[in-house]
């Protein structure tokens, strides 16, 4: 018996669920919050779980040996329905390319390979991977992050992978290497001329990751006279003559405590546009009190809060923005609102409404250039997001009209559905559960249905008649609308032969 869910494009099987998932020995369904529920041995969405709930949204597959649809890496799976957890055994030679061995912690939701995993670090055998990257890291010969080893010996047995010769090639000045596998940092040993280019000696920290040089720093930042080094904070202090960098101090207090330099007075030329400072240090910032006409080049009058670090402009932002003609500060949100025309960073914009109190700016009329398909926009300011009241021919290029629900942030398009899923004839939009159902002529996407009902009440896609082509081996199909299931009814020699 075969019960499907056409909401994600999927068969599932009540008794002896072995073709989609694999691995179900019994399937419920549970038609009221749209999900299939599966009773025993379910690695699922997290792969882990003996109650699996599915998402529809992502339209996955998710195999339970050889799982190679969401990880994309692993060529076998021993599921332990016992523990809830699904370990993966052998060879992740697809998705990161470079594992040996993978064993799947289930309570953080990620993979921890076992063997051989010189990762981010390049150099520990339990690797957490951040997949959002999506980058490959090799285990041998790490010329890749660093770029600067020219030998890599990994020693599996704790954890670490030492990198023995030559550091020429990232950091640039470096005549030998030690490493310090214990914590994550390759410590450099003599010879900093290169890449920082004004120190004389080096002394390595291995404690706090850091290089601490000692003296003569009249290079890099061109303005010191004497440098103590406070190994402690990972910081460089330097005590008199700030005349270079910022170019702007004429004398320089330093607290070494917080990290910071904090200077005294005249401040007219990094910022370039505060004619007074007053330094508050317990805050670690310099707050300036009067005219800000080069910085942000836009600012006619500045009223500084120190309590919040920040600086609150009062009037005129006709140049950093460049679109907006009177400017309101908000100064406890710490967020400049601009009150009107916004027809240069957008681009779209012909009148602007602010909306101090979440700190987004919302435009009114006119959006043809950022999204380039709406020729009216209502803002509904209460959440954030702009609503495109008509015609979406460009971005999703199928709908000839739109209305917006601005109660759930999303467009529903209200006809014509030729290109998007290329199957549908006439489009009949339910806004209240953020879906579009199509009526008629279902040829092209399942590519055997003759004639189309669609019950928008379930957000789902029933079929009449004919199904001859996606699986195969049904003569004749009798559509069941009230528990949202295609039933097949005769011969089905072909998909399971």
């Amino acid at each position: 018996k075969t019960t499907i869910d056409s909401s994600n494009k999927s068969c599932y099987y009540t008794t002896k669920a072995t073709s989609y998932y694999k691995f179900f020995s019994k399937t419920t369904i549970d038609s009221s919050n749209k999900s299939c529920y599966y009773t025993t041995k379910a690695t699922s969405y997290y792969k882990f779980f003996s109650k699996t709930t599915i998402d529809s949204s992502n339209k996955s597959c998710y195999y339970t040996t050889k799982a190679t649809s969401y990880y994309k890496f692993f060529s076998k799976t021993t599921i332990d329905s016992s523990n809830k957890s699904c370990y993966y055994t052998t060879k992740a030679t697809s998705y990161y390319k470079f594992f040996s061995k993978t064993t799947i912690d289930s309570s953080n939701k990620s993979c921890y390979y076992t063997t051989k995993a010189t990762s981010y670090y390049k150099f520990f055998s339990k690797t957490t991977i951040d997949s959002s990257n999506k980058s490959c890291y090799y285990t041998t010969k790490a010329t890749s992050y660093y770029k600067f080893f020219s030998k890599t010996t990994i020693d599996s047995s704790n954890k670490s992978c030492y990198y023995t010769t030559k550091a020429t090639s990232y950091y640039k000045f470096f005549s030998k290497t030690t490493i310090d596998s214990s914590n994550k940092s390759c410590y450099y040993t003599t010879k900093a001329t290169s890449y920082y280019k004004f120190f004389s000696k080096t002394t390595i920290d291995s404690s706090n990751k850091s290089c601490y040089y000692t003296t003569k720093a009249t290079s890099y930042y061109k303005f010191f006279s004497k440098t103590t080094i406070d190994s402690s904070n990972k910081s460089c202090y330097y005590t008199t003559k700030a005349t270079s960098y910022y170019k702007f101090f004429s004398k320089t207090t330093i607290d070494s405590s917080n990290k910071s330099c904090y200077y005294t007075t005249k401040a007219t030329s990094y910022y370039k546009f505060f004619s007074k400072t007053t330094i508050d240090s317990s805050n670690k910032s310099c707050y300036y009190t009067t005219k800000a006409t080069s910085y942000y080049k836009f600012f006619s009058k500045t009223t500084i809060d120190s309590s919040n670090k920040s600086c609150y402009y009062t009037t005129k932002a006709t140049s950093y923005y460049k679109f907006f003609s009177k400017t309101t500060i908000d100064s406890s949100n710490k967020s400049c609102y601009y009150t009107t025309k916004a027809t240069s960073y957008y681009k779209f914009f012909s009148k602007t409404t602010i909306d101090s109190s979440n700190k987004s700016c919302y435009y009114t009329t006119k959006a043809t250039s950022y999204y380039k398909f709406f020729s009216k926009t209502t803002i509904d300011s209460s959440n954030k997001s702009c609503y495109y009241t008509t015609k979406a021919t460009s971005y999703y290029k199928f709908f000839s009209k739109t209305t917006i629900d601005s109660s759930n942030k999303s467009c529903y398009y209200t006809t014509k559905a030729t290109s998007y899923y290329k199957f549908f004839s006439k489009t009949t939009i339910d806004s209240s559960n953020k879906s579009c159902y199509y009526t008629t002529k279902a040829t092209s996407y399942y590519k055997f249905f003759s004639k189309t009902t669609i019950d928008s009440s379930n957000k789902s896609c029933y079929y009449t008649t004919k199904a001859t082509s996606y699986y195969k081996f049904f003569s004749k199909t009798t559509i069941d609308s009230s528990n949202k299931s295609c039933y097949y009814t005769t011969k089905a020699t072909s998909y399971y032969k």
